[in-house]
């Protein structure tokens, strides 16, 4: 069997053309499974824990033994992170919990002025108070 490493990026960057750059609009986030750009351009990061499931049989303890080397060792915070640039340079200058306690968060979809997160909804034109 052949599970996938999963080295850390570094400051390693994707291959490119040659006419293109590729730089990071964010550092320091965990296991983000998706990303959503807001229509004024702010930036959800969805970063899940992933559920921990109970062994129930011998066996699980060696499925999650080897489940381990295909996963990073960066573990989630269940929560979304906005990110946001104010100054246009293409980097995120804002970088805040906008919503935790979640379990599990798979990601999120913008409906009218709502956002639903996975089973949760939340209310996404709250986010900009305090902010």
């Amino acid at each position: 069997m052949n599970v996938a490493s999963t080295p850390p990026w570094g400051n390693a960057t994707p291959t490119v053309p040659a006419d293109m750059t590729v730089t990071a609009f964010a550092t320091g986030l965990h296991d983000v499974r998706s990303v959503f750009v807001l229509l004024n351009g702010d930036v959800l990061a969805v970063e899940p824990k992933g559920p921990s499931e109970p062994i129930a049989r011998p066996k699980d303890i060696l499925v999650n033994w080897i489940e381990r080397f295909g996963h990073s060792d960066t573990s989630g915070r269940d929560e979304f992170t906005l990110l946001r640039d104010t100054n246009g340079d293409g980097r995120a200058d804002v970088k805040t919990v906008f919503v935790d306690h979640l379990v599990s968060p798979f990601g999120v979809a913008l409906i009218g002025g709502d956002g639903a997160v996975s089973l949760m909804r939340i209310r996404l034109h709250q986010m900009h108070v305090g902010l």
